[in-house]
């Protein structure tokens, strides 16, 4: 007889999500308990949109490297990486969200465009010299701000907009 699962159904994190109620959400799925990679994708967004930006980290470390070599896999949804680069981003590491930007497939999607522009303002933001020594890969102790919600679901986030949509 197979244990029922006390944990919530993805749908019940997308509703609450949706809804906005990220905290509430996060007390759900907290202890993360094993999954989907769709529902690690979603607690990662959740971990990220409270601020807990190395957890959300690690957990996008989890489902969108390849653990044998570190390098961002080619087989996982683009969302996956997207949250990845924001998550490197977030944690002062643009050089780690520019790589895994790279490996995403559809660069061309309103929520990689808001990425991008965040990346530009940040550098553009810099005095010369440390946008001289940014560009040489020396990382500048200056904070990286986001204007938008952070974190992208599989497809259709009323809160951070639609991954595939094409700007």
């Amino acid at each position: 007889m197979a244990g029922k699962h006390a944990g919530p159904t993805m749908q019940e994190l997308l509703r609450r999500l949706t809804q906005g109620s990220v905290s509430e959400l996060f007390a759900l799925a907290e202890p993360r308990q094993p999954g989907s990679p769709s529902f690690q994708n979603a607690y990662g967004v959740c971990l990220l949109r409270l601020g807990k930006v190395y957890e959300a980290l690690t957990v996008f470390n989890e489902i969108a490297l390849d653990p044998d070599t570190l390098r961002v896999r080619r087989d996982v949804p683009d969302s996956f990486k997207a949250n990845l680069a924001t998550a490197r981003l977030m944690a002062k590491n643009p050089k780690g969200c520019l790589e895994a930007m790279r490996a995403i497939g559809n660069r061309r999607t309103e929520y990689c465009d808001r990425l991008r522009k965040a990346l530009h303002r940040w550098s553009a933001s810099l005095p010369l010299l440390q946008r001289l020594t940014w560009r040489l890969g020396v990382l500048p102790k200056t904070p990286i701000r986001l204007d938008f919600v952070p974190g992208e679901l599989d497809g259709d986030d009323p809160i951070a907009g639609s991954f595939g949509k094409e700007v």
